[in-house]
């Protein structure tokens, strides 16, 4: 999210912003928000009842529980417990992660990162992600991520940044 509030700052683009904007020709997403690699649904009913929201075409990866999908486009309801609202990751996507238990925002964003891959086409073209320097808009350098054909994550970081792990879901 750290690269995503760059490019906000620099490009102007929401970090939060209306589904027709990423996804143009699904109609339903015309009235719904989410960004470009992760949906936040959106969980406004009392503990206990079911919720309802929509997912875009596409296999969408649990952010808690990679183990768990959902193949869209379709409405999913079910029940969300309170402290774990339903984060959803695009497929084509890659997340840098810093080190887990941070438990704050002004860490190193360069060292003992995780790269987490969702979705990838094995042998298919490289997703970039940004890593930012921690201060202002400026970059640390990017991080290339590739499937090949035995499901092994391809990592390649820019020199200064340390990638401790790497997974593909």
């Amino acid at each position: 999210m750290i690269g995503q509030s760059i490019q906000a700052n620099l490009k102007g683009h929401p970090l939060m912003r209306a589904m027709f904007i990423e996804f143009p020709d699904d109609r339903t997403t015309h009235y719904k928000s989410g960004g470009p690699n992760l949906l936040v649904a959106p969980v406004f009913v009392p503990l206990g009842e079911e919720s309802e929201y929509y997912v875009p075409a596409g296999k969408w990866t649990s952010f808690w529980d990679p183990a768990k999908t959902v193949e869209g486009p379709r409405w999913v309801r079910e029940h969300v417990a309170i402290d774990e609202i339903p984060v959803l990751v695009r497929p084509g996507s890659a997340l840098a992660l810093g080190p887990e238990g941070t438990g704050r925002a002004d860490y190193d964003y360069t060292r003992g990162l995780e790269v987490r891959a969702y979705g990838l086409e094995v042998d298919g073209p490289a997703v970039v992600v940004d890593v930012p320097v921690g201060k202002g808009t400026g970059l640390a350098g990017k991080i290339r991520v590739r499937k090949g054909q035995n499901m092994e994550v391809g990592v390649e970081a820019d020199e200064g940044i340390e990638v401790v792990n790497s997974v593909c879901f």
